[in-house]
């Protein structure tokens, strides 16, 4: 199985590893930024990983978090006490795939070290927090915990409502709103980067 490794913690390699990179280089390449710098932005659980990845790497030039998550085993520890009737992206079970866990105690076992406290005040890059008001997948409060304790001083916490659009988790019900705005947000940061 292939794994994605970000400071100490794996899980198996998806699509946000090659989504990281992708967008990695488009970001330079529009942006007219040579190689080395770069930045990173993920959505649903990847949320978790962009803030991780830039916490750990100083090489990255901004981070852009697109569903925030503070503590993944909390979020899904909530789930499984709820036996699934809460809003899910996936069915309940899937977490067990994910993990390569044999059964959902296990599964919450293995996701006990996928919180940020602690990791996400190292982040010295600029940093950009997307999360819909009427999120039912990961609550307001928690996106503000993890905005709250990032160590940039340069963030910015976009909060997408319903009369934008927006609204909901990751921005599922207007998305192009949510990437315009990713993308003013970068060109606006990375412009200082180019001009000099």
């Amino acid at each position: 199985m292939n794994v994605c490794r970000c400071g100490g913690l794996s899980a198996p390699k998806r699509r946000w590893n090659r989504d990281a990179i992708g967008t990695s280089r488009q970001a330079r390449h529009s942006a007219g930024l040579a190689e080395p710098t770069t930045k990173v932005s993920l959505a649903h659980v990847r949320g978790y990983y962009a803030p991780r990845c830039a916490s750990l790497d100083q090489r990255f030039a901004a981070c852009i978090a697109w569903g925030a998550i503070w503590d993944y085993h909390a979020v899904w520890k909530r789930r499984v006490e709820a036996q699934f009737k809460a809003s899910l992206s996936v069915p309940g079970h899937h977490i067990m795939w994910i993990l390569g866990a044999d059964t959902l105690e296990d599964a919450l076992k293995r996701l006990e070290p996928f919180k940020l406290d602690g990791v996400v005040q190292k982040i010295t890059c600029p940093f950009l927090m997307l999360h819909g008001e009427g999120d039912e997948q990961i609550p307001l409060p928690e996106a503000q915990k993890c905005f709250d304790a990032v160590g940039s001083k340069q963030k910015t916490f976009k909060l997408f409502t319903r009369e934008e659009g927006g609204y909901h988790h990751c921005q599922i019900d207007n998305q192009s709103i949510c990437s315009a705005y990713m993308w003013d947000w970068l060109e606006g940061v990375l412009e200082p980067a180019r001009s000099a």
